[in-house]
């Protein structure tokens, strides 16, 4: 009887153990991807940079839509793909918000949006909403009439 609850003793330890482990790993999930879960433009971490400029917050301006790349470290053509978007992100960020999204660190993301393949590039409302998108490999000129289709004008 004594070995039974010496036994149940190891099995409950080794439980607790397990379940510190799991909720550590899951807190440093969310904490490290706590920007990237904030896609909602009323958000404060959406709103905010986390850059800081001599002790001052700048604030990103809040724009109509939002145009996100979603992207992977692992995707050839997102290789491709991301030094067009660059270079567009500095020639309308005073029109249009842009928002980088690694798939791989922000998945919860890709699957709210439905997306299952990289380079994808979707325009989002100020109000989450997704409202059109265009995937794979395109022409710089082509990622730069949906981007100026999703502009403020």
């Amino acid at each position: 009887m004594l070995e039974k609850i010496k036994n149940n003793k190891s099995y409950i330890i080794i439980g607790i153990i397990v379940i510190l482990v799991v909720g550590v790993f899951v807190l440093k999930q969310i904490n490290g991807d706590i920007e990237s879960d904030c896609i909602d433009p009323n958000c404060t971490e959406h709103n905010h940079s986390h850059n800081h400029d001599h002790g001052h917050e700048n604030i990103e301006e809040v724009h109509e839509y939002t145009i996100y790349n979603f992207t992977s470290n692992f995707c050839y053509y997102c290789t491709q793909m991301n030094p067009i978007f660059d270079k567009l992100k500095k020639e309308y960020k005073d029109k249009t918000g842009f928002k980088v999204i690694d798939i791989d660190k922000d998945g919860a993301v890709a699957n709210k949006y439905n997306i299952y393949a990289t380079p994808t590039f979707i325009a989002v409302d100020k109000d989450g909403n997704k409202k059109d998108s265009i995937q794979g490999v395109v022409s710089e000129e082509k990622l730069k009439e949906f981007i100026e289709k999703w502009s403020n004008k």
